[in-house]
């Protein structure tokens, strides 16, 4: 059972394969690490019959902090994936940033090896960094802000701009399809701006940057989505109907609008696409 997978961490005299990532070794199982639900998709593979890993009794993983490494492997023996013995001190003000740079690189390891109960959690972990502020400012429209929710917004700005971030520094806008899941992040957090604080978007953006141009499209998808479901996008009439033009509202440049409608367009109503259908 999940709760017995702690018990097997570690343990030498259990083990079938050892691993390696920076100055660490575990013992380790490779039924554990391929399991289907926590366990890795690519270690799956790798451990299959024919393959060449199927007899090897030792493997590396590269290219990634030990300690974050670490964080999956615990995940999948059915640790916390922040447990406290593996994680820093993120409670100070100071610490937001390595915080934020943290989660960043759990996700990273987990779509890398493809642990999609992982990436779900830091998903989730991350969004929820980013709804502090969105909250902050619905609690408190029309009044003066004090400096502690000022700080929560910046922060939210700050992880809204990592995200984006993240996504173009490893190229990753080129791969985006409509078929992404669900709970992907760039997904769920172009989710979060539609509901909550499009305008960051805009400002962040600069206007029509290009580099911008799929969490602007994602964006509109979630406009479409939420505000027009089960509407059949070519058969209702593009150019004449007039809810469209809820693309056209909010408080960001015209540029940024005009990038919304585009996307728009491009993406749903040339695909004839059902609003109201799953896409994923």
């Amino acid at each position: 059972t999940e709760a017995e997978l702690p018990h097997y961490y570690n343990n030498e005299s259990l083990s079938n394969v050892v691993l390696h990532f920076g100055n660490k070794t575990i013992f380790a199982h490779k039924k554990l690490l391929a399991a289907r639900g926590r366990g890795s998709r690519v270690l799956r593979n790798e451990f299959k019959e024919n393959s060449p890993f199927a007899k090897a009794v030792e493997y590396t993983i590269e290219g990634h902090d030990e300690e974050i490494v670490e964080v999956m492997i615990r995940h999948i023996y059915g640790f916390q994936y922040d447990n406290t013995l593996v994680r820093r001190n993120f409670d100070t003000e100071l610490a937001k940033t390595e915080r934020l740079e943290w989660l960043i690189s759990v996700y990273l390891v987990a779509v890398e090896y493809r642990v999609p109960s992982l990436s779900i959690l830091v998903t989730d972990k991350l969004v929820g960094m980013l709804s502090e502020g969105f909250h902050t400012y619905r609690s408190r429209h029309g009044d003066e802000l004090n400096k502690e929710q000022k700080a929560r917004i910046a922060e939210s700005k700050q992880v809204l701009e990592r995200i984006v971030a993240l996504y173009e520094q490893n190229a990753l806008p080129d791969k985006l399809t409509w078929k992404i899941k669900p709970y992907e992040l760039f997904h769920k957090a172009a989710r979060q701006m539609v509901q909550y604080r499009s305008f960051w978007v805009a400002e962040l953006c600069g206007g029509s940057d290009e580099r911008y141009t799929p969490f602007a499209i994602r964006m509109a998808w979630w406009f479409a989505r939420i505000k027009f479901d089960n509407m059949q996008c070519v058969d209702c009439g593009f150019d004449e109907e007039p809810h469209y033009h809820y693309l056209y509202y909010g408080e960001w440049p015209v540029e940024f609008r005009d990038l919304l409608w585009r996307g728009f367009h491009e993406h749903i109503v040339k695909q004839d696409y059902r609003v109201g259908e799953s896409m994923f």
